[in-house]
């Protein structure tokens, strides 16, 4: 039999059982359409977890120490643990911010450029983020938070450039990311 003559008869069968041929061709675009739309659904949801849990995070250890790492106490860690994809130091305060009539509490985050992308704070709004010379040179520069902008300052453009008083001092708002933990009357900053 050639295939010519199979394709007849197929053909033949299709027309001789409408209402059966029918059914099965519709059988396999439902079947097919759905497992696309699940795969395509779970990819969502998985994609949706990962942006607001952070994966990162999920794989992250956080170690809490009440003495003051060094850079000699890293390099140690990753020799004893070369498994270690990053390691760095990430150290937290809180202070009042106040702006007129308004006061919100601030978290800075104290935080190595390389790091950035660890903590949740790499995905960049506006502006830019601070440079590894930067952050080794401790400048008195920022990234602030999405919602943080448009709290203090109504949206992301307006942000830039300007200066924020924080315990130490004033730092310079140099870029705009999308992250960080705020909610009305909290700020979130990462600094050097």
């Amino acid at each position: 039999m050639s295939a010519r003559d199979l394709i007849q008869e197929a053909l033949h069968s299709l027309e001789a059982n409408k209402g059966r041929s029918l059914l099965t061709i519709l059988g396999i675009v439902i079947g097919i359409a759905s497992v696309i739309a699940m795969t395509s659904l779970i990819g969502g949801i998985q994609n949706s977890l990962v942006n607001s849990l952070g994966l990162n995070a999920a794989r992250m250890v956080q170690i809490y120490s009440s003495q003051e790492l060094t850079e000699s106490d890293i390099e140690k860690l990753q020799k004893l643990v070369p498994q270690i994809e990053q390691i760095g130091i990430v150290d937290s305060a809180y202070t009042e911010y106040k702006t007129g009539d308004k006061s919100y509490t601030v978290m800075a985050q104290g935080v190595d450029s390389d790091m950035l992308d660890a903590v949740g704070a790499s995905k960049l709004v506006a502006g830019r983020t601070y440079s590894q010379a930067e952050s080794q040179s401790g400048s008195r520069v920022a990234l602030i938070s999405r919602n943080g902008a448009d709290q203090l300052y109504g949206n992301e453009q307006d942000a830039l450039g300007k200066t924020i008083k924080v315990s130490n001092g004033e730092v310079q708002i140099v870029g705009v990311i999308d992250g960080g933990s705020d909610s009305m009357g909290s700020l979130t900053l990462y600094m050097p």
